[in-house]
């Protein structure tokens, strides 16, 4: 036996499916654009935080004060901020937190290249496990470059390694409440 809906039934049928996809694909926008604002919202504190940390340093790594450097970087890491790594102005390795020597392919060389200006900065997504806990760390790494004032020439760079959780967590609310709301 044949269902046979009238023709009010299928126009309803199909003004629901619409709307529905309507609402889905407006959603699908609003949660990717409220993702990227998030990423780059990231991206500019940790650009902030690794510009703050260098000029908190500047005069100790002007004067190659290894052991005042490691101190204060030392000082500045919480659940958020993972690593600190400085480099001289040849991209030599300078200094760096405990919790880094253990990953020589991330401190050992700076990927900063030659020609930058003070806007200049480089980032990164990384992926790895922390050899002590086993646990899987997920880190926005940002490098900016050191200049002294009145120099064009930069005098070394800084590379952080930034915990993305509470970026993820940020996306998660994100998402639950666009559920809510769809």
């Amino acid at each position: 036996m044949k269902l046979r809906m009238s023709l009010q039934t299928r126009f309803m049928v199909w003004a629901i499916v619409l709307i529905t996809v309507l609402l889905v694909s407006i959603l699908l926008v609003i949660e990717q654009r409220e993702v990227k604002a998030i990423f780059e919202e990231q991206k500019e504190k940790g650009v902030l935080i690794a510009k703050n940390i260098a000029y908190l340093n500047l005069p100790a790594f002007i004067q190659w004060d290894e052991e005042g450097v490691r101190e204060n970087i030392e000082e500045q890491i919480d659940e958020n901020l993972i690593y600190v790594v400085l480099y001289g102005r040849y991209n030599n390795f300078f200094v760096g937190t405990s919790f880094i020597e253990d990953y020589k392919e991330i401190y050992l060389y700076s990927d900063l290249g030659w020609e930058v200006d003070k806007k200049s900065y480089l980032f990164e997504r990384k992926k790895f496990e922390d050899k002590k806990s086993a646990q899987i760390l997920r880190i926005l790494e940002i490098e900016v470059p050191i200049f002294v004032r009145g120099s064009p020439r930069r005098w070394g760079s800084i590379k952080i390694g930034l915990s993305l959780e509470e970026m993820r967590a940020e996306i998660l609310k994100t998402r639950l409440m666009l559920i809510f709301i769809g």
